[in-house]
C-alpha cells in the first residue's frame, strides 16, 4: 500500500469516526468506526435484542390483547368485527406477543440457570454470594 493510499485511508477513517458512519475503504481493511457508532449498551446483542422487544411488548401487547379478546366471543360479536380482528391479529409483528421477551442475567446475559429474585444468573449470583454482596444470603455449610 502507497503512502498516499494510506494517508486517505486515514484520512477517511478521522470522517467516519466523527460522523458516526462506516467509510468503506478500497483496501479492504476492516475498521473499527461501527463499533464506535454503535457502542453495546448491554453485555451482547442478544440482550439489546431482548430490551427492544420489551418495549415493544409493553408499547403493543395492550392492543394486542383487545383484538385476541374480540376473537374469543365469535358468537357475540358480528363476522364483519371477527374477521377485522383476524385481519389485524395477522398484520401484527411476532415482537407484539409476550413469549417473545426471554428472562437473561442483568451482568452476563446468560439465558439460562436464573435466579429469578435478583434476575442474576446462578453462576454469577454464586460468586456475589460467596462475598457476601446480598444481605440474608449465606452459604450452606455442615459441620
Amino acid at each position: 500500500m502507497s503512502p498516499s493510499n494510506l494517508s486517505s485511508l486515514l484520512g477517511h477513517l478521522k470522517i467516519a469516526a466523527k460522523c458516526g458512519t462506516l467509510v468503506s475503504s478500497t483496501a479492504g481493511l476492516h475498521t473499527s468506526a461501527a463499533l464506535a457508532a454503535f457502542p453495546l449498551r448491554y453485555p451482547n446483542h442478544k440482550m439489546d435484542k431482548d430490551v427492544r422487544i420489551r418495549k415493544v411488548v409493553k408499547a403493543n401487547n395492550f392492543h394486542r390483547s383487545n383484538v385476541v379478546a374480540m376473537l374469543r366471543a365469535p358468537n357475540i360479536l358480528p363476522k364483519e368485527i371477527i374477521e377485522d380482528a383476524e385481519q389485524q391479529l395477522r398484520d401484527m409483528p411476532l415482537d407484539y406477543h409476550w413469549t417473545r421477551m426471554h428472562p437473561r442475567c442483568l451482568v452476563t446475559s446468560r439465558p439460562r440457570g436464573l435466579v429469578r429474585d435478583w434476575k442474576l444468573s446462578r453462576i454469577v449470583w454464586r460468586a456475589e454470594a460467596d462475598y457476601n454482596k446480598f444481605s440474608g444470603v449465606q452459604r450452606a455449610f455442615w459441620e
